[in-house]
């Protein structure tokens, strides 16, 4: 068993860089007889969709051969279940403003 404390995870395997999504841990362990682990109250960083920091759980497993395009892990958890994604309203937005356009014409 390892046991550790003050860990970084990136999302560099799905094609995020390091320094823009990541999870902090305070104090994990992990079986080295199994290629996946999972940490409780890390502190979760997605500047492209928050402008503010996530408290959760994450969960890792060690893939082969991973693509950005088909990366499953890591995985994050939050603790909150309410959540605003300012990207996704702004596509909400535009998605009501185009579909109110095309009824006036």
């Amino acid at each position: 068993m390892w046991y550790g404390e003050n860990g970084k995870v990136n999302w560099e395997r799905a094609g995020y860089s390091s320094d823009s999504v990541y999870a902090e841990l305070k104090q994990y362990s992990i079986e080295m007889k199994s290629s996946d682990y999972q940490a409780d109250s890390v502190v979760f960083y997605n500047y492209k969709f928050f402008d503010y920091p996530l408290v959760g759980k994450i969960s890792e497993k060690i893939l082969a051969n991973s693509t950005p395009e088909k990366a499953t892990y890591p995985r994050f958890d939050s603790y909150s279940k309410r959540l605003f994604i300012k990207s996704l309203w702004q596509v909400q937005n535009f998605m009501q403003l185009e579909h109110q356009l095309k009824k006036l014409n």
